[in-house]
């Protein structure tokens, strides 16, 4: 009947038609009261948060094997980088690393591992982004929080919005992981090119639209706070690939 609330599957479907074509209207449905017809932003993020980390874990997976001639280099080296280094034909004598400086078979170490069993690196480098964007979501919150004080000075109402604008981040990122599936290099760097202009348009529309803020607003603060936001998250990343990898170094 018409008028009444959507349910069970309607609303999921209300709730992401909201999160992708009118970015901020989550929030401000949330921060009124008025959210019948959508899921609850606190439940939104954890579950496409779950979604995609499952479709990066199975992409882990099939991630691909080292060449033939890597592979058997490193079946022959045992732990040795004098293999590597013909291999690579950077050493004085081929087979051995007597010409070459502690520096140089230090590096060379570092090379072979992440050539012979790529799979820790990869996998820390799938996740540190996201596991830093989720760790990092107070500070966003209190970087908007500064810029736009005047429309919201509270901090809730500011977690809210991040909670929406991961939730839409998380969507788009579990979308990149399924095309990622076919294989095709191109469909994947179209698909990535368009998820930045996608990210950026539901930015600065979702500002628009929860702090109710102009346009030329919304981009020259949200800039400010990515550049401060940036310098976290570089930082971030390679403090949660650092412990990523950790175990990997022991």
């Amino acid at each position: 009947m018409t008028g009444e609330p959507a349910r069970g599957w309607g609303r999921v479907a209300a709730t992401l038609r909201a999160l992708v074509f009118h970015p901020g209207s989550l929030t401000r449905e949330e921060l009124t009261g008025r959210r019948a017809d959508h899921l609850p932003l606190v439940w939104v993020l954890p579950v496409l948060a779950m979604a995609f980390f499952a479709l990066t874990s199975l992409q882990q997976r099939r991630a691909a094997a080292p060449s033939t001639d890597v592979a058997a280099t490193c079946a022959g080296s045992k732990g040795d980088a004098s293999g590597l280094s013909a291999l690579l034909g950077v050493a004085g004598t081929p087979g051995t690393t007597a010409g070459l400086s502690p520096e140089a078979v230090g590096a060379l170490h570092v090379a072979s591992e992440v050539l012979c069993d790529p799979g820790p690196l990869t996998r820390a480098l799938a996740f540190a982004f996201p596991i830093a964007l989720l760790l990092l979501m107070p500070l966003s919150a209190g970087l908007m929080q500064a810029a736009f004080r005047r429309q919201m000075p509270g901090f809730r109402a500011n977690w809210v919005y991040g909670l929406e604008v991961h939730s839409a981040l998380f969507l788009l990122l579990s979308a990149l992981a399924l095309l990622s599936f076919a294989g095709s290099f191109l469909l994947g760097f179209v698909a990535s090119v368009g998820g930045l202009v996608y990210t950026s348009w539901n930015l600065v529309r979702g500002v628009q639209t929860a702090y109710g803020v102009s346009e030329r607003a919304a981009v020259w603060r949200t800039t400010a706070v990515g550049v401060v936001y940036a310098l976290f998250l570089i930082v971030a990343v390679f403090a949660v690939m650092w412990v990523l990898l950790a175990p990997a170094n022991r």
